[in-house]
């Protein structure tokens, strides 16, 4: 080798080639970088996983701003599958008794609930509720393991539909937590990521559960992405599969030119 030093040139080219090991590395750890985030989030054709995630329906391709509002309508559904108001109980009523349906009407125009709750009581009828003593607890009894409501009938009946309809506005600001949950876990570690909506973006915190671990063995960067979203964690397992075969075949046909670029910058 020292004979070789001697050439012109030759020292400079050793130590790119010393160096080369480290950079193919740097090469590798950087591609996992930009799938990563891909992977997470993606402003392009091919979408990330706060893309697909629900409230996202990828077998009917409702993404972007129609799945948040796919989302909020899903809510409404399912609370108005729980929540019923007096006009529920006047038809029920008027269909056992017109006269004392009559009377029950009157009572709920004069906002006389404990008169229009004496009239369901002798009907056997259900009463009406302050849902400011609810505040949802009804609804979350009635949800099933996968978060929707199960059956299709009003359990609980309010007196004052004011304050459901503003509990529901809240509600409906929740959707977008799931996917907010691995921007979180995310943190910004390889950069910003694109395509985030707004509706995802506004949530600090999730029910979901997203972790995720950046390992660095010797053969090359390593990530490891975790999801809990409770009974709907299974069916996510399948998109987080799917999105995953996808970006690792992206990053392997990308690899070698990546590869060729570095070797091409050496100049050798």
């Amino acid at each position: 080798m020292s004979a070789l030093a001697q050439v012109k040139g030759m020292d400079k080219l050793i130590r790119k080639l010393r160096a080369t090991p480290a950079q193919v590395k740097k090469v590798g750890d950087d591609l996992v970088k930009k799938h990563t985030r891909a992977l997470i989030s993606s402003s392009g054709k091919n979408k990330g996983l706060v893309q697909i995630v629900p409230p996202a329906s990828m077998d009917r391709g409702v993404f972007g701003a129609a799945a948040r509002q796919q989302g909020e309508a899903a809510i409404v559904r399912d609370v108005g599958r729980v929540y019923g108001t007096a006009s529920h109980i006047y038809e029920m009523m008027k269909a056992k008794n017109r006269g004392a349906a009559a009377g029950y009407w009157q009572a709920i125009k004069r906002k006389d609930f404990i008169a229009a709750n004496a009239l369901a009581r002798r009907m056997s009828l259900p009463e009406l509720i302050d849902f400011t003593r609810d505040e949802g607890a009804e609804h979350q009894r009635r949800r099933g393991p996968n978060g929707r409501v199960r059956g299709d009938k009003p359990s609980s009946f309010i007196q004052d539909p004011r304050y459901l309809r503003a509990w529901l506005k809240r509600k409906q600001k929740n959707v977008g937590m799931a996917a907010a949950s691995l921007v979180l876990a995310y943190d910004a570690r390889f950069g910003s990521l694109a395509g985030v909506p707004a509706w995802v973006r506004r949530h600090t915190r999730s029910f979901a559960t997203s972790r995720m671990t950046t390992l660095m063995p010797a053969a090359g960067m390593r990530v490891r992405i975790e999801f809990k979203a409770g009974a709907t964690s299974s069916a996510m397992q399948r998109m987080f599969t799917a999105a995953g075969r996808f970006r690792i075949g992206v990053m392997q046909r990308e690899a070698p030119h990546a590869l060729r670029g570095y070797l091409r910058s050496l100049k050798l």
